[in-house]
């Protein structure tokens, strides 16, 4: 019976913030993904303070907007850019962009909030 409390209590630590990041709203969850996934490293996201390096990759900006992805590589599109986020390095095998194992709704949240800046 310890066990299955410690294991409860770990899955509460654990899940925690995934939860309230489903309950707020949209930005509000996006921006809980990001910091947790250290996107500021690189990017600069409107709304967030970057990192000092943040800027060698591309802006969240003005996505909605391009008509390419990847430097180029993808046409931009919702799946394209699904399959980007998912898998960088199945895309492009030496970019820098690190897999940081989002989720399908994560990568769904990011989408959506990415299309509205």
């Amino acid at each position: 019976m310890k066990k299955l409390l410690i294991f409860f209590q770990i899955g509460i630590l654990f899940f925690a913030p995934l939860a309230q990041a489903t309950g707020t709203s949209n930005t509000e969850a996006a921006h809980t993904i990001i910091r947790e996934k250290a996107c500021l490293s690189c990017h600069i996201v409107p709304g967030l303070l970057p990192a000092p390096q943040a800027g060698i990759a591309p802006l969240f900006e003005g996505l909605a907007k391009r008509k390419r992805l990847v430097g180029g590589l993808l046409t931009n599109t919702p799946k394209n850019l699904r399959r980007w986020l998912k898998n960088p390095k199945a895309i492009k095998s030496m970019t820098l962009m690190p897999n940081t194992a989002l989720t399908d709704e994560e990568i769904e949240i990011l989408i959506e909030f990415m299309n509205s800046l």
